[in-house]
């Protein structure tokens, strides 16, 4: 790596002083030594690998960068405290570290080293820096021959405030009409007058984009209307507009993106949200205040329904991230469906395959060139291909399904299986009916 790269990359932690350490590290990943010469207590290891696999993404430093470049210092920072937050990293050491994270010729030197060396160069960087600011564990005394009885604990209470404030941008929607919107086709919404007046109505909180995941950066009129024009789409095709009360789950709904435009829609409908991430359980629950019902599912799959409950399910970007378990998944919501109702899922197949290099799934061809070679051995998908590239507890992985795949597990589960190719950006949708 460049000499300043390295300059840029120079930790100020104390007892970190010099390129050297960096130098060290760059031996040590290579002849795969573990970086930590102290014990630290697991959980926070754990949480600071965690971390640096976020903060190694191509995605992540590109957005931090791009933000650096348009003067947003401040949202670089608070993004970064967020993660270090959300991934459980000791306050501590988030505290001792932040500064440095967020500096700017930090940044660029990670970003830099991402490009010329891959995440794995990006991790072994950040990780070593966040564990020096881990307390260490105190050491284990030898067992003796008339051990003393424990100490009583004096305090195991814990207390927490639930609250998302911080992850709400201020205001409503409307007031965000001066951001950018750069797809056509969403631009192309705000010239019917209905979505203009729907917009004035909405009086419910946009979230900020790291709690939307980066959904569209900064451009926070561009979110809404992403939201609504998935929204018309599964509508149009499912026929959910001919229910007077419809039940319906957005599944995996992360940060309400669709869900949102369901509310007040029809007057009796009845609306539920799901994912894994408690804090998207917690934001739908400020932001809807009651007409999104809002619960966590997670463990093996079951949801808390009776048979033939819903009249719709829907997924986006979920079976795109499941990588076990996803036929009985779809067992498990075929039960909660009633009959003639459906399912409307996201996928990675055949057309996504096809353009993939145009896609936000391109890195995977730069990146992992095991990845790259199969791809250009095999024009056509076939089966099931799962590309796992984290440890974290879910969105770890992209997955691939085929047309052979989705006819001989998926199709005979339902009454019938329609493709909508490309229905959500570079991803095909799945009409399954029950």
């Amino acid at each position: 790596m460049a000499d300043y790269a390295l300059r840029a990359l120079r930790p100020s932690l104390p007892g970190v002083r010099n390129a050297r350490y960096l130098h060290r590290m760059d031996i040590q990943s290579r002849n795969n030594q573990s970086w930590a010469s102290t014990v630290h207590a697991p959980e926070g290891r754990a949480a600071i690998l965690q971390f640096s696999q976020w903060m190694a993404r191509k995605r992540v430093l590109a957005g931090l960068t791009r933000r650096l470049l348009v003067g947003q210092r401040a949202d670089v920072r608070s993004m970064i405290e967020q993660s270090l937050h959300t991934h459980g990293v000791p306050a501590s050491v988030a505290d001792a570290t932040i500064g440095w994270l967020s500096r700017p010729r930090v940044i660029v030197g990670l970003a830099r080293r991402r490009a010329l060396a891959g995440a794995d160069a990006v991790q072994v960087l950040i990780a070593p820096v966040l564990e020096k600011a881990l307390p260490p564990v105190a050491a284990v005394a030898a067992p003796s021959a008339n051990p003393a009885p424990p100490a009583p604990s004096l305090n195991t209470s814990k207390f927490r405030v639930d609250t998302c404030e911080h992850l709400l941008l201020p205001g409503v929607p409307a007031d965000y009409l001066d951001t950018p919107v750069w797809h056509p086709e969403f631009a192309a919404l705000l010239a019917e007058p209905s979505v203009m007046l729907q917009l004035r109505r909405d009086r419910i909180p946009l979230p900020t984009t790291y709690a939307r995941e980066g959904y569209c950066g900064d451009r926070h009129l561009e979110y809404w209307l992403y939201g609504l024009d998935d929204m018309r789409k599964l509508v149009a095709a499912t026929g959910l507009d001919r229910l007077e009360s419809p039940r319906i789950l957005d599944f995996g709904g992360a940060s309400a993106r669709v869900i949102r435009h369901f509310v007040g829609w029809k007057p009796g409908a009845d609306l539920y949200l799901s994912d894994l991430n408690p804090q998207h359980i917690l934001l739908a629950r400020r932001m809807f205040d009651g007409a999104v019902t809002a619960f966590r599912n997670s463990g093996p799959p079951h949801l808390p329904f009776a048979d033939d409950f819903l009249d719709c399910v829907v997924a986006f970007d979920v079976f795109s991230s499941i990588d076990a378990d996803d036929t009985a998944w779809l067992l498990e919501l075929r039960r909660v469906v009633k009959p003639g109702g459906c399912l409307w899922i996201t996928i990675h197949d055949q057309a996504t395959w096809d353009i993939l290099p145009r896609t936000m799934l391109a890195h995977l061809l730069s990146d992992y060139p095991e990845f790259a070679q199969y791809y250009a051995a095999n024009p056509q998908l076939t089966g099931r291909l799962v590309y796992t590239f984290s440890d974290a507890t879910y969105n770890n992985c992209q997955v691939f399904h085929g047309s052979d795949y989705i006819d001989r597990f998926w199709a005979p589960l339902f009454t019938s299986c329609t493709t909508v190719p490309l229905a959500h950006d570079y991803m095909s949708a799945l009409i399954l009916r029950v």
